[in-house]
């Protein structure tokens, strides 16, 4: 049998029954489906949208289960058709197996997000859109579990006097959602606007498209699918059937992909299990530091190097061990960094086998952070602290003609780490230098850095990696001051590619790609494309797992000789950039206890 609404015919499946949720064997995976016309389905329906999967079915307008075949909505009943959520329902059906899906319409054609809202009316489909989708997805979480919810809208807000106001009205309804279906983690999937070569965009769309890759990229669990290649209808508004389809496989995906690499990264607290104990093993109660290796600690030369036990300061703190560690360790920490620093008031490690004026720059970051997370001073007043000229500064910051001596000293090097990390060890020495002597150094910097960039966006010489991790060193700097790096899409296909087709020998391989990725997407959340993200995700996972190590520390190397304090912090930063970028919340790491009650022996 046929009928016909306005241009659209369709054939209905006349022999499904409507189904009472105590028919169910199991419980219902629930996706809500909202948004307006896109999300509702405006294409042509043909026979293969009516279809029975005996394991997708829609909550029609009735409240009421019935297998999902087209048009799952009603918003428009002269136009309704073919849209994206029952070719998602399959999809993920087909992927998980014995899974029941259960489908939720509420999509309203031409609702702009202000009807989104409690209480909000919209005069063409005479509705509620918000108050309808909460009434009707609270009824069927009754029967089931929330999944997700997919987002397609945008069009009727491409206006002069919406589309300033959709950023933060979007982000309004995400946690409206979220906190009235009671689903603070609920991941929320944002649809592309349609695209047509015959109605190109004009400002207004722009803008809202760039809105909704914004938001995808700033609010946790919220993910932006694209909509390049498929095609409209005649109207050049909404997606025709087949491209429909294709919008559905692709939510489907990207849920499907989010789903296992969120599984993936909360496995990754495994690889940690023994970091409390490791950590805890490395003290050295004779001078109140931490070794680097429990090798170092057996061999007993000399003491714990400082940055060694600055590193352990930051895992006593990620692994929520801080605010129990016994006050005699926090006192003869402060000793310890104390007996540091010279009278001229820098701190100084000799052991560090480094040139002076980056182990001084070194040693004053890890000590004066330390300090100030023990709640105390340094010993003597800090160098810089009463101007560039000041008695005890490192004679590269003396005077501006110091300054481009050292500047012109790094470019006859061209060693892409060893001049990253000579500008990134000065940070906290120049940061400590008042105004405007501040300032000539770092445009002298800046203006150096401008300079020496290479074609590929890195700087320097070296191997892919080293490249990459000199750039690592020097976007510290501009990230510290939240200035943008000179060419970061360039630089970004290049950090791509490293991760992709190199071998990373070092722990520190798996965290600086990430650091730098960091830096690139702070003044432009949008630079990383989803496929892109996915890829070194999954990349940097792999690495991370290869530089384990079983006493709950973590290689510095590939050799495999020992776990360091070193290749824990790399690992442990890792691992915390991994859960940023796939959408996931701040962790602390395992280990409190174990670290607890091991260093409660040292005090018996």
């Amino acid at each position: 049998m046929k009928f016909t609404f306005g241009c659209f015919s369709f054939a209905f499946v006349l022999n499904f029954s409507i189904l009472a949720t105590e028919d169910f064997e199991s419980s219902f995976d629930l996706f809500l489906l909202a948004g307006q016309s896109n999300m509702a389905g405006r294409g042509y329906v043909e026979a293969i949208d009516q279809e029975v999967h005996p394991r997708v079915f829609s909550l029609n307008k009735e409240m009421q289960w019935v297998p999902a075949i087209e048009p799952l909505h009603w918003d428009k009943p002269r136009v309704v058709g073919v849209g994206p959520g029952r070719t998602f329902g399959i999809t993920i059906a087909e992927q998980t197996p014995g899974a029941q899906i259960g489908l939720i319409p509420t999509a309203h054609g031409g609702s702009p997000i202000e009807s989104w809202e409690p209480g909000g009316y919209h005069n063409q489909t005479k509705g509620y859109p918000y108050d309808e989708a909460i009434a009707r997805t609270r009824y069927a979480m009754q029967k089931g579990t929330l999944k997700a919810i997919l987002w397609n809208q945008g069009g009727s807000d491409a206006r002069p006097e919406r589309a300033p106001l959709y950023k933060e009205r979007l982000i309004a309804l995400i946690e409206r959602f979220r906190k009235d279906l009671n689903s603070p983690d609920i991941p929320f999937f944002i649809g592309q606007l349609p695209q047509s070569p015959e109605r190109p965009w004009d400002e207004w769309r722009t803008m809202i498209d760039q809105i909704h890759r914004e938001v995808a990229a700033e609010v946790k669990y919220t993910y932006f699918i694209q909509s390049d290649g498929l095609t409209t209808l005649d109207d050049n508004i909404h997606f025709d059937a087949k491209s429909a389809r294709e919008l559905g496989e692709r939510y489907a995906e990207s849920y499907i992909s989010k789903s296992e690499l969120t599984q993936r990264v909360e496995a990754l607290d495994n690889l940690f299990q023994g970091a409390g104990s490791f950590i805890a093993s490395l003290y050295d109660p004779v001078s109140g530091g931490f070794w680097e290796t429990q090798e170092d600690k057996a061999k007993a030369a000399g003491k714990p190097r400082l940055e060694s036990t600055g590193r352990v300061m930051r895992q006593i703190q990620k692994i929520g061990a801080w605010d129990e560690m016994p006050q005699e360790v926090k006192l003869r920490l402060i000793e310890y960094y104390q007996s540091f620093q010279r009278e001229d008031g820098w701190f100084d490690d000799p052991q560090e086998k480094r040139l002076e004026k980056n182990r001084l720059g070194r040693a004053m970051n890890y000590a004066t952070r330390s300090l100030a997370l023990l709640g105390a001073k340094p010993k003597y007043p800090l160098p810089g602290e009463s101007g560039l000229d000041a008695s005890g500064q490192l004679d590269h910051f003396k005077s501006s003609a110091q300054v481009e001596k050292w500047v012109n000293t790094l470019a006859e090097d061209e060693k892409a780490w060893a001049v990253g990390s000579s500008i990134s060890a000065q940070r906290n020495v120049i940061y400590n230098i008042p105004g405007a002597d501040q300032k000539l150094i770092l445009d002298r910097i800046f203006s150096y850095l401008e300079d020496y960039q290479a074609e590929d966006g890195f700087w320097w010489n070296g191997t892919p990696y080293n490249r990459l991790s000199g750039a690592f060193k020097v976007g510290m700097v501009y990230g510290d001051l939240n200035e943008p790096i000179p060419n970061a899409k360039v630089v970004l296909e290049t950090l791509l590619e490293t991760v992709e087709n190199e071998d990373a020998w070092h722990v520190c391989f798996v965290r600086n790609p990430l650091s730098l990725l960091e830096v690139l997407t702070i003044n432009d959340s949008t630079l990383l494309t989803d496929a892109s993200l996915m890829s070194i995700l999954d990349k940097s996972i792999q690495n991370l797992e290869a530089f384990a190590a079983s006493n709950g520390g973590f290689y510095k190397t590939t050799n495999r000789r020992a776990s360091a304090t070193d290749g824990l912090s790399q690992a442990m930063t890792a691992r915390d950039l991994i859960r940023k970028f796939a959408g996931l919340p701040p962790k602390e790491f395992p280990g409190s206890d174990d670290f607890n009650r091991i260093m409660a022996t040292y005090f018996e």
